[in-house]
């Protein structure tokens, strides 16, 4: 059980009791009372614990505390991380039972402990599992990815990177060899700009998509063949 503490009008100190001793399950997040939790269990480190995809609450809308603290279930698309942090969708959420988190897009439904796409559109990268960790994953418009890909040819162009004129361990000079691979960076960057830069809104984000294509380029060393340049 958590402590709370209270004032001694008598010597105006302040001193801290056992919430279970008098009957209580936890303590409010500042310690200034004890209080009850509404039945869910009661977590390791003696906060009240809520069902998934609950937050709990402890002051209504005005800030006042209430006399007993609530789970109230989060919306649509938002992330409750519960009594572990984790990653969902590529954006580690830590652990905070008060609030809940948005999904990384906009798009995007919390079910189930995951953030999915809404009908209507596809998650990049595709290389993205439940358990993905390389940022966050967006979504994306499927009709216009779709369209994008017949320009780029492939997935796997798409996330490839392909240098031209390896230099070989037996020579200083460069040689003709040709070393393609698959690049992380690509993969995650590629399909997501240019379908934004080519479907541009006249938004600030199809702006910067228009513009990540063009970084991407430079990371190709301008190289003319490339499905990014």
């Amino acid at each position: 059980s958590l402590f709370s503490c209270e004032i001694d009008g008598s010597c105006n100190a302040m001193h801290c009791i056992e919430c279970a001793s008098e009957g209580f399950d936890t303590s409010y997040s500042d310690n200034s009372a004890c209080v009850s939790c509404p039945g869910s269990g009661i977590a390791d480190d003696g906060d009240c614990l809520c069902g998934q995809d609950e937050k709990l609450i402890e002051q209504d809308q005005g800030g006042v505390y209430l006399s007993s603290k609530m789970c109230v279930a989060c919306n649509s698309g938002f992330v409750q991380s519960g009594n572990e942090g984790s990653y969902i969708a590529g954006v580690w959420y830590p652990v905070d039972r008060y609030t809940c988190q948005q999904c990384p897009d906009t798009h995007m439904q919390y079910q189930d402990g995951i953030c999915l796409c809404e009908d209507g559109y596809t998650a990049l990268p595709f290389a993205a599992t439940s358990d993905y960790k390389y940022g966050a994953v967006s979504c994306v418009n499927t009709i216009q990815l779709d369209e994008t890909l017949e320009l780029v040819q492939s997935e796997h162009e798409a996330s490839s990177l392909i240098f031209r004129s390896v230099q070989t361990k037996s020579s200083k000079e460069p040689g003709k060899t040709q070393v393609e691979v698959t690049s992380a960076v690509m993969e995650y960057y590629y399909l997501n700009a240019s379908t934004r830069c080519l479907y541009h809104d006249g938004t600030a984000t199809a702006d910067a998509a228009c513009q990540t294509l063009a970084n991407l380029c430079v990371l190709t060393q301008y190289d003319g063949e490339s499905a990014v340049c």
